[in-house]
């Protein structure tokens, strides 16, 4: 179903179709209600969907189904993506991704209790492409990010981030996401650059701001990840912790979750095997401890 408006819908125009969302739920979770949400944010470069039979194809991860029958409501979602066919000056570029869940986050609020969700309480999970959206789903906020509905909550209460892309100034993903690769320090050092910035959680996380709902933030990554290596995840996690210590955070380690699995490669959940499995029980332990705290808290 879609969770674009109208106005959203037409200024999206062929790309309409892609701003949709598939929910999940069990008849126990509907008729209970009051249930965690969770927004699944796929992969895929940005340039993939999941039913894009170049890109994950037919196997998608197991993370929406998995919380569903556990008593969640979980919403699959779509997003704009980057057409290298199209023309340039039509091809949708950062920050549309971030925009789109946004607008989903939006729509959670407003729908999620007729499936027996709350629509306070929302988490978000993404692999690789999908990682890096839901880490800057909890870390940025403001107006260029939800442009015709500032004053919407799309705050997060938790991240679970699957080997995410956290280096975006890196060539091949600064081209895909901003359409060039300018000279740093020279000619292209502008507010552009500093936006390229903001898109990359390695280089935006010792500013980000981190006031006191600042989401708890889980990485999972393999070692043996060719696409998003495992140094740079594990620089991203330490500066993170590192910036919520200065802020006088409480608790660093536990607001900030690392599981690293040994000889683990990029998208090693879209397989189901030990790693996949294992991989689920921890995210699914971080996020309903996590929820089970707020449920004391109120």
């Amino acid at each position: 179903m879609p969770y674009a408006n109208a106005a959203e819908q037409a200024e999206a125009g062929p790309q309409a179709d892609e701003l949709r969302v598939d929910v999940r739920f069990t008849l126990e979770t509907q008729r209970a209600g009051g249930r965690p949400v969770l927004l699944y944010i796929h992969g895929g470069a940005w340039l993939k969907g999941m039913g894009d039979k170049t890109g994950y194809g037919q196997l998608e991860p197991p993370a929406p189904e998995f919380f569903a029958e556990r008593g969640w409501v979980t919403c699959s979602m779509d997003y704009r993506l980057v057409d290298p066919r199209s023309p340039k000056q039509t091809r949708s570029r950062w920050p549309a991704m971030l925009v789109d869940v946004k607008r989903a986050i939006r729509w959670i609020r407003e729908n999620a209790e007729q499936f027996g969700g709350r629509p306070d309480w929302v988490a978000v999970c993404g692999g690789s492409a999908g990682g890096h959206l839901a880490l800057l789903a909890g870390m940025l906020a403001g107006p260029e990010y939800q442009p015709g509905f500032e004053d919407v909550d799309t705050s997060v209460r938790a991240v679970v981030s699957y080997y995410p892309a956290v280096d975006t100034l890196e060539a091949v993903a600064t081209k895909i996401l901003h359409g060039d690769v300018p000279e740093r320090g020279g000619a292209g050092a502008s507010a552009g650059e500093a936006e390229r910035e903001r898109a990359s959680p390695l280089h935006s996380v010792s500013r980000c701001p981190v006031p006191a709902t600042f989401p708890r933030i889980m990485v999972i990554q393999g070692t043996r990840d060719a696409l998003c290596p495992v140094n740079k995840c594990r620089l991203f996690v330490e500066l993170l912790r590192q910036r919520l210590a200065h802020a006088g955070r409480r608790g660093v380690d536990d607001r900030v979750c690392y599981l690293e699995l040994p000889r683990g490669r990029h998208a090693f959940d879209v397989i189901h095997g030990v790693r996949s499995w294992c991989s689920l029980l921890a995210a699914n332990r971080f996020l309903t401890q996590r929820f089970e705290a707020t449920q004391k808290e109120t």
